[in-house]
């Protein structure tokens, strides 16, 4: 039976960037004393250095998920990790790092490990033939628009990667890309993670157009506000996003495949209550 804090989070999860500061430990302890029992791991600013824990402590912190009843998801590192780098050797070090993520994604028993799709300095960003000319190895495996090739791993049983509209300087990558590249991979490990907040930015209604486009590929959606300029990661209600008309498109998701991916503790917990009584049909007050 659900307890009347995790119950007030609607079972949705929460991104640790929300505690980003603190050491990954402390924050994800915070976060189960307060409800959550689904966390996505924000490999980030203080908890990027998950992806070079030891084994064994990856294994002690699974421990910990199972004893508390956590159900987990893995965002990989952004930084320095750009998979349709054209540089070979930049390349080749952000794949190393994405392979330990996934490794120690699998060990913790993820659901999925998120990882933003790159961009080429030539100008062919997000093309489909930018992630056929860079492939991705088969270990960094997943559920990702642009794992093409890593999409077809074995050795992995994490469901993988996924893909998601995202910023990167001034560029915003629409859906259409991304479903191109997961329909060209034709693999039942590869969909969409869709970040509302990013599919706002590309303005002129787009996030709603942007969901209709990966809903048949949809694995989870990220969830934070803003005004359409910046990605500000607001709670929900301070900005412009129009979450309730995209949660009355959204296909049916899992509770825990909403992740509330907010700056503070305190909004990504206002926002799950928001989107919960969205997802009720009740007026939400800004």
């Amino acid at each position: 039976m659900k307890n009347a804090a995790e119950a007030a989070h609607g079972g949705y999860a929460i991104s640790t960037y929300a505690m980003k500061e603190l050491p990954l430990e402390q924050a994800v302890q915070t976060m189960a004393s307060r409800g959550w029992t689904a966390i996505e791991i924000m490999c980030e600013f203080a908890h990027r250095e998950w992806v070079d824990w030891p084994l064994e402590r990856v294994d002690a912190l699974a421990e910990w998920g199972r004893a508390h009843g956590i159900r987990w998801s893995v965002h990989a590192p952004i930084e320095d990790v750009n998979p349709a780098e054209e540089d070979e050797l930049l390349r080749a070090r952000g794949l190393y790092v994405l392979r330990r993520c996934i490794e120690r994604a699998e060990r913790l028993g993820a659901a999925y490990v998120v990882v933003h799709p790159g961009a080429m300095d030539s100008g062919d960003d997000y093309a489909e033939d930018a992630w056929e000319r860079r492939r991705v190895p088969r270990r960094a495996a997943g559920r990702h628009a642009g794992c093409r090739a890593a999409s077809r791993s074995r050795t992995c049983r994490t469901r993988g990667c996924s893909a998601r509209a995202w910023r990167s300087s001034s560029d915003v990558c629409s859906s259409d890309l991304l479903v191109r590249v997961v329909t060209a991979a034709g693999s039942p490990r590869l969909g969409l993670v869709y970040d509302v907040g990013h599919a706002h930015m590309l303005g002129g209604g787009y996030a709603l157009q942007g969901l209709r486009e990966a809903a048949p590929h949809l694995l989870g959606l990220h969830v934070s506000d803003n005004r359409g300029s910046a990605d500000d990661h607001d709670a929900v209600g301070k900005g412009t996003v129009p979450l309730e008309a995209l949660l009355a498109g959204l296909p049916e998701l899992a509770a825990e495949r909403h992740v509330m991916e907010l700056c503070t503790l305190e909004d990504a917990e206002l926002s799950a209550a928001r989107v919960l009584e969205l997802r009720s049909g009740q007026a939400v007050g800004v």
